[in-house]
Order: C-alpha cells, then sequence, then structure tokens
C-alpha cells in the first residue's frame, strides 16, 4: 500500500519515497496508487512496450502501470489507469 504524507508518496515502481510534483503519475480513482516521473522516464527511454502484449503503447492510447510487475502498459491489457 502507497504511505502518503503531506506532500510524498512511495512510487509503485521503484519503492522510493518521492515529493509529489507535477512529474508524478497517479491514479485517477484514488490516492492510493502513484508511480513517480523518473521511473516514466526510464520506460519512455527503452521503447515503451507493454509487458502483457509487448506492443508499443502510443501517446493517444490510455496509459496503465502494471503494480505485481513493476511496468506500465496498456490500460486495455489490464492495468491500473495513470492520469
Amino acid at each position: 500500500m502507497l504511505e502518503i504524507q503531506v506532500g510524498w508518496f512511495r512510487c509503485e515502481a521503484c519503492g522510493k519515497l518521492k515529493l509529489l510534483t507535477g512529474r508524478a503519475w497517479r491514479s485517477p480513482y484514488g490516492r492510493g496508487f502513484g508511480v513517480c516521473g523518473d521511473c516514466y522516464e526510464a520506460w519512455n527511454r527503452v521503447g515503451r512496450r507493454c509487458p502483457r502484449c509487448w506492443a508499443q503503447v502510443k501517446t493517444s492510447q490510455a496509459m496503465a502501470f502494471f503494480p505485481g510487475l513493476g511496468r506500465f502498459g496498456h490500460f486495455e491489457c489490464g492495468g491500473a489507469l495513470l492520469a
């Protein structure tokens, strides 16, 4: 579970405690989930591949995060929606 303090959150991908800034991706459905911008940028540099279907996630598609895998992918493949 994500430990939320004032202005801080624990990244689901790397596990580091991060300051909540505009570079963080949060779930639009609640405050219990987030991924830092550094983890997103690392995924973006390696080709934006979905861990379920291995297809590239295009910018027009809904992006999601797979907590058990620690990777980003398509929302249609069963990940948790991020905004």
